[in-house]
């Protein structure tokens, strides 16, 4: 399955998060209605009312999630009592029946690709849901002081171009007393005191590189990898952290062993 349809479908949708709420209101927007159910105990009146109409009794006991259309209503169906952790993967693969257009009128997506490529879009959006969500875990931490030389480099841009629109600033004549010198002095002595005790957000080795150990992942794979690894190319691989890696829910390559990494 081309990628490009999760990657659509998370902006298509504006799919910040992967929960039960998101992923409600989602189930929403496609037009159909999430309904839980428990076949060891009696439906209330309005879920047997559904299920009589599609006529789905047997399917309710055997299957704990799947989808129904109708000319009435619109249903996808989710036994009770599943972990959310399942819960979500199991309503990514039947939003995939669904925005894939897999559900044909009065019957339920059973090809053998159908469950495939569903599986496969389910991975696929929690990934890069996943990845949306470091980037922008790590835009937040841009520190200050590059926020504010930003903003000095685009004032100074504004105002580059033609000088007779700009005002020029001309000294005052100095003026030898202990009142106008004080202030300055106060104001040097706060400035190099903040400049020097603000901490870099990195170490740095004498070379001038990172001391962070990076990690390599493929689109296609489950396991991260040293670079050196065999196993990979590292120039088509995205280089990550082991905060990241583990975050992302990969696993250590069996081959480099970067988990065992001293």
């Amino acid at each position: 399955m081309n990628i490009n349809y999760a990657k659509n479908f998370i902006k298509e949708y504006d799919v910040k998060s992967i929960d039960i709420n998101s992923l409600d209101i989602v189930i929403s927007k496609l037009g159909y209605n999430f309904v839980v159910y428990n076949p060891l105990f009696d439906y209330d009146d309005n879920i047997a009312a559904i299920i009589e109409g599609f006529n789905i009794d047997n399917e309710l006991k055997n299957t704990c999630c799947f989808t129904c259309k109708s000319e009435l209503t619109n249903c996808i169906f989710v036994s009770d009592g599943i972990e959310e952790k399942e819960l979500v993967h199991l309503l990514l693969h039947e939003i995939c029946h669904i925005y894939m257009h897999h559900i044909d009128k009065n019957a339920i997506a059973n090809s053998a690709y159908y469950e495939y490529e569903a599986n496969k879009f389910a991975d696929d959006v929690k990934r890069y849901v996943n990845q949306n969500r470091l980037k922008r875990k790590a835009l937040c931490k841009v520190p200050a002081f590059l926020i504010s030389a930003l903003i000095v480099t685009v004032v100074a841009l504004s105002f580059k171009g033609n000088k007779s629109d700009m005002f020029y600033y001309q000294e005052p004549p100095v003026i030898a007393t202990e009142q106008t010198t004080e202030p300055i002095t106060e104001t040097v002595t706060e400035i190099t005191t903040e400049s020097t005790t603000e901490e870099p957000t990195e170490s740095i080795t004498e070379n001038g590189e990172s001391s962070e150990t990076l990690y390599y992942v493929s689109s296609s794979g489950r396991k991260y990898h040293l670079k050196d690894c065999y196993q990979i190319n590292p120039n088509n691989c995205t280089a990550l952290s082991l905060e990241q890696v583990v975050e992302m829910g990969y696993t250590p390559c069996k081959t480099c062993k970067p988990d065992k990494k001293d």
